[in-house]
């Protein structure tokens, strides 16, 4: 594809492409005539989407979880909620299935099999609640995400828990037989003591009552993201705001966790939804030479990688892009800003 011949011919472009490094070459392109860009593309976002975040109109698309989290964030401030945690819900996981399985399941859905991989292993999951982490200015439980097993999609007081405990709001996952294909927030309200026993309010309690779980039981994917599309083309470019993205100043990422042991001189042909690795979200400031997992294409082993280690960029050997260019930029603007607010915090 010629993408400066697309950038000169379209008023606005809308990427699905999944791929962070084409992704990144067509937003150049973009960037360059102030063309916006809407995407329903989550692994171009995690991994170099802030660096053009304040440069052009760059927008998750209505339809994806992070941009029906940020829908759904924006009415519980509006109503005087105070979120705690975000939940993308999951019904099923399994962080190292098998060839066969993955194959009869790419088969009988459809999908490619490196899409039911990365749905299958959590890396798509783990790269949706970065974005929304980032986007909303939210921190995360843990490296790879607190996540677990819940009774019902109304069971998730402990996620709540652990935001208080950070003093910050947090993105994170469930794992619940009944949830809905959708998303939750996990909020209080200045009023929750009253509207305890209220019948509108009595089914959104979480078991304990000290907290009220908001949900949105769908994304409908293209069929919403039409809708973003069409917004922005009728809509003044003075005024135009994202849904979500990254955010110009990213504080998670995710990098790329071995599931295998991965041997020297062994190549890595596509980290995202491959059977040699699976994402896990990160705090970039702890991870620094993390390589993003949307980004580990074409890879070959320097050395052993042990299953369960993060593959970092002492670890392999890659072609450098202007996707990777960019990551190492973002990465040495982090390193400076820490540095600063390091200093500025010692004084």
């Amino acid at each position: 594809m010629d993408v400066e011949k697309l950038a000169d011919r379209c008023d606005v472009v809308f990427d699905a492409s999944g791929d962070a490094t084409f992704a990144t070459d067509v937003c150049l392109a973009l960037c360059a005539r102030r063309t916006p860009l809407v995407t329903m593309n989550c692994e171009f976002h995690v991994s170099v989407g802030s660096y053009f975040a304040d440069q052009m109109m760059l927008t998750e698309a209505a339809g994806d979880q992070p941009a029906t989290a940020a829908k759904l964030h924006a009415d519980a401030l509006s109503m005087g909620f105070q979120p705690r945690a975000h939940i993308n819900y999951k019904n099923f996981l399994n962080y190292n299935p098998t060839p066969e399985d993955m194959k009869m399941w790419s088969e009988r859905q459809g999908i490619r099999l490196d899409q039911v991989v990365a749905f299958t292993d959590g890396s798509k999951l783990q790269i949706e609640q970065a974005v929304t982490a980032n986007g909303l200015g939210l921190d995360i439980a843990r490296e790879g995400l607190g996540g677990g097993r819940c009774e019902t999609g109304f069971d998730l007081s402990r996620y709540a828990d652990a935001a208080i405990a950070l003093k910050r709001p947090i993105a994170d996952f469930a794992q619940a037989a009944d949830a809905p294909p959708g998303v939750a927030l996990v909020a209080e309200h200045p009023e929750i003591a009253q509207m305890r026993d209220h019948m509108a309010f009595k089914k959104l309690h979480t078991p304990d009552q000290r907290f009220v779980v908001l949900q949105v039981g769908y994304h409908l994917v293209h069929i919403e993201a039409a809708r973003t599309i069409a917004a922005l083309l009728s809509t003044p470019q003075a005024n135009w705001v994202p849904i979500i993205n990254n955010s110009a100043h990213p504080s998670v990422g995710v990098g790329a966790v071995a599931k295998r042991r991965l041997r020297p001189s062994s190549r890595i042909r596509r980290g995202l939804g491959s059977f040699d690795v699976r994402g896990v979200a990160l705090r970039l400031r702890e991870r620094i030479d993390h390589v993003p997992i949307c980004l580990l294409n074409d890879a070959v082993l320097r050395r052993t990688v042990e299953p369960g280690d993060l593959v970092t960029f002492d670890d392999v050997e890659m072609t450098w892009t202007p996707a990777l260019e960019i990551h190492a930029e973002l990465m040495r603007r982090l390193t400076a800003r820490a540095s600063v607010n390091d200093a500025v915090k010692s004084s």
